[in-house]
């Protein structure tokens, strides 16, 4: 899906499908920007894990999935069983 960045660190998401725009929580913003189609889920935990200094929150997998899942389940994002290419427009900001 398209996206804008409407201020710093914040984005909005424009649904191809239906009339909306949808605006994310943190963690959800981060899985979608990192939905790039490279990376397997399992790969993503552990670099998310890493970006932690001190002790990697005991619930940072369960949380990280369960919200793939709930993106998933809304068509925010998609998974693929191998890597895929994504059309620039997924990975990029539109200008305004």
């Amino acid at each position: 899906m398209p996206f804008r960045i409407v201020e710093t660190g914040k984005i909005a998401v424009f649904d191809d499908n239906a009339p909306r725009v949808i605006t994310f929580d943190p963690w959800p913003q981060v899985i979608f920007l990192e939905a790039t189609g490279h990376r397997t889920i399992t790969q993503f935990v552990i670099d998310m894990a890493n970006g932690y200094n001190k002790e990697v929150p005991k619930s940072l997998e369960e949380t990280i999935i369960t919200e793939i899942e709930r993106m998933v389940q809304n068509n925010l994002i998609s998974l693929s069983n191998v890597a895929v290419q994504l059309d620039k427009r997924l990975l990029e900001p539109l200008r305004k």
